[in-house]
């Protein structure tokens, strides 16, 4: 289920309880954030420490903007070494489970064979930066959570490859 309050102009945004129960901004960002009302278990405390002290020196992107999060993993805008702006997919692991018990990490991992596949496609230069448009799980949504897979015929499933997203 999910709860929306007015936001800073008005606009509804998602929404979590306080504790008085009143529902309030669900501030979603590309960094980890508590509620100021949340106590953080003790076993957590050292992990949020090491996090605030910097984060690892070797991470190659700054996070500019989260596009999307969930309880599975986000989608953020950032900027890699030579400032060139990139699309980050983070995936949880345990976390954002499907109906086939499968978690965000093995989606990604899925998601990554798939991408890698139609990698060497002539007529597939590159993926597109364009936000418009119908997000690819409303389209998903609307096949009725079919599973195209076992259904392939002698192309290997290619029909389902050139399945117009709009």
């Amino acid at each position: 289920m999910r709860m929306w309050c007015p936001g800073e102009n008005d606009e509804a945004v998602p929404a979590i309880e306080d504790v008085g129960g009143e529902l309030v901004p669900d501030h979603r960002g590309p960094v980890f954030a508590v509620p100021p009302w949340v106590e953080i278990p003790a076993i957590l405390r050292p992990h949020l420490a090491a996090r605030r002290s910097g984060g690892p020196v070797d991470f190659p992107y700054r996070v500019d903007e989260a596009l999307q999060v969930s309880n599975g993993g986000g989608i953020y805008l950032a900027r890699n070494a030579a400032g060139e702006k990139v699309v980050l997919r983070e995936a949880r692991p345990h976390a954002g489970l499907d109906c086939h018990r499968a978690d965000a990490v093995a989606r990604l991992r899925r998601e990554h064979a798939v991408l890698t596949r139609l990698a060497g496609l002539d007529d597939h230069a590159g993926l597109q930066r364009q936000r418009g448009g119908r997000r690819v799980g409303v389209r998903l949504g609307r096949s009725g959570g079919r599973d195209h897979r076992d259904q392939r015929g002698a192309d290997g499933g290619r029909q389902y490859l050139e399945y117009p997203l709009r």
